[in-house]
């Protein structure tokens, strides 16, 4: 590929200018005090004299090694305490050795050690240790070229849609996120993608300020998409949001997307256990993710470095190739379907922090449906995943207060709110107690209002699964609406004078039949509007 271009000017080939060849592994090796194995580099001077072909100096492989560990290093160590970095080898590697361009081997840290693989299985740390050995690179090639480098934006955040129904038309409003590790990485424009109806979505929008507005066809769903970009690159997009606007509205509801909660498998540590347990939780990561091979079987501490069934660490096959659903952000969308469904109801969407931030007003909805999905608050993620945040339960008490309605949906809803001021909100204004929860491929099927429905219980290729549901049962001045099939409450409603609500122990979205998921928003929207 190479081969003719300013980089390899004596090579046959296709002239592209190719600047660094960079192998990213993991490594091996135990640390036996739970501590971190680290990152190293690995780069070679050893060879051809210390040139390239072009004339340039290999050392300068060192110093795009040195650039990249060191990134990684600083930036894993402020965001998540001291990370070890390792030491740089000049060794002859054949990765590092035969390109003849500046090459590097990145051992990002140890598939054996423990305290590694606990950070390497959480969404959040793959993403920094990325965007921090994308930094190293790009330090290493503005130095090269003697530039200022320009980081990419982070995604936006506070993102909802809003609807003015009388004008028919939908207004985006989001905020851009500051990157506390590099001030470089600010947006001077946005792109917004829009998908209309059954469409794909669209080549984007240009715009320079955190605004977007369309006039809307009635009866026509619309959903959005936002990259920030600026010179150095674009983001990573948005979550897809929603909004539709009924030929004949009768009443308006917002969506509200508080599930945002990526992490890794459920991790096993005692003295005598260690592993991680897809049973307990098999996490939730970002779209489709090709993650395990199969539940590990042998947790047996004693069986270190054993290999076959009585090794630690063993595991099954049964997911071998296959893409697992993953959190793919777009629940407004799929919940919005089935508002659109019932006819006559407009919406809008927005994030959780839009409201946890005050950027939303619930009041201006007659109806409220928060999606809550798999949020929870796991204790090992390194970010936490609270259901209900005190922001958003202040929210939620000030808009039913205001005589609002309110649909709930998790299956963590109950169980991720078991402290004594927890139990309160929940009672007081959810109106469920939390009686524990159940393992969901148990439930074969849930039954009320008038339907009955199956749910993605276990993993699979086609939807993220629930595979732990909430059992919740009514506070004496609400009712069951919903049974699972072991005649367990997995769903309350509440029908007072000042407002209505409905919780559901499951997440609606995990409903596998879509006529289903529709007649029971039917009912759902009939119960809480009507007075």
């Amino acid at each position: 590929l190479a081969g003719g271009s300013e980089y390899l000017p004596s090579g046959n080939g296709l002239q592209v200018p190719i600047e660094a060849s960079i192998a990213i592994h993991s490594d091996a090796g135990v640390r036996r005090n739970d501590s971190y194995v680290g990152t190293l580099g690995i780069y070679t001077t050893q060879t051809d004299d210390g040139i390239f072909p072009e004339g340039m100096s290999r050392l300068a492989s060192r110093d795009l090694c040195d650039m990249m560990v060191s990134q990684a290093k600083d930036d894993l160590t402020r965001l998540f305490g001291n990370w070890n970095r390792r030491q740089m080898f000049d060794r002859n590697y054949s990765e590092t050795r035969v390109p003849q361009i500046p090459s590097v081997i990145i051992e990002t840290l140890s598939h054996q050690n423990f305290a590694d693989m606990k950070k390497a299985h959480d969404p959040v740390f793959k993403f920094h240790l990325s965007r921090a050995l994308y930094k190293g690179i790009l330090k290493y090639t503005a130095t090269q070229h003697d530039q200022d480098y320009i980081v990419q934006p982070l995604p936006v955040s506070k993102y909802y849609t809003s609807i003015d129904v009388p004008r028919r038309t939908i207004t985006l409003h989001w905020s851009p996120t500051p990157d506390p590790l590099e001030p470089s990485a600010k947006p001077s424009g946005y792109i917004v993608y829009t998908k209309i109806g059954e469409q794909d979505f669209d080549n984007g929008t240009y715009v320079r300020d955190p605004r977007f507005a369309i006039k809307a066809t009635p009866n026509t769903l619309y959903s959005f998409k936002i990259c920030a970009l600026n010179s150095g690159g674009c983001s990573m997009p948005s979550e897809e949001l929603t909004a539709y606007i009924a030929e004949k509205t009768r009443a308006t509801v917002l969506i509200v997307n508080g599930f945002q909660r990526l992490a890794g498998p459920q991790p096993i540590e005692t003295d005598s256990l260690q592993g991680f347990d897809l049973n307990a939780d098999p996490g939730i990561y970002l779209n489709a993710f090709p993650g395990y091979c199969g539940a590990q079987i042998n947790f047996n501490r004693t069986s270190i470095g054993r290999e076959g069934p009585n090794g630690l660490g063993y595991s099954g096959n049964e997911l071998s190739g296959m893409l697992l659903g993953g959190n793919t952000f777009d629940y407004p969308r799929q919940h919005g379907m089935s508002i659109a469904a019932v006819g006559n109801y407009s919406f809008a969407s927005c994030s959780r922090d839009a409201v946890e931030q005050g950027e939303v007003n619930l009041n201006d909805y007659n109806a409220v449906d928060l999606i809550l999905g798999l949020q929870r608050s796991d204790g090992y993620s390194l970010k936490d995943y609270k259901a209900f945040t005190h922001p958003l339960q202040n929210a939620l008490k000030e808009y039913v207060r205001m005589q609002g309605n309110l649909l709930v949906s998790g299956a963590y809803i109950g169980s991720d709110m078991l402290g004594v001021d927890e139990q309160q909100f929940t009672q007081n204004i959810l109106k469920f107690k939390t009686s524990g929860r159940v393992q969901a491929n148990q439930i074969q099927t849930v039954t009320g209002m008038n339907t009955s429905c199956s749910l993605y219980n276990q993993l699979n290729e086609e939807h993220y699964a629930t595979t732990w549901v909430d059992c919740i049962t009514p506070t004496h001045d609400s009712f069951a609406v919903m049974l699972y099939n072991n005649q367990v409450s997995a769903g309350i409603a509440y029908a007072g004078r000042d407002y209505r609500c409905m919780a559901l122990g499951f997440p609606f979205e995990c409903i596998k039949e879509g006529q289903t998921r529709d007649k029971m928003m039917a009912a759902i929207l009939k119960f809480l509007l009507t007075k």
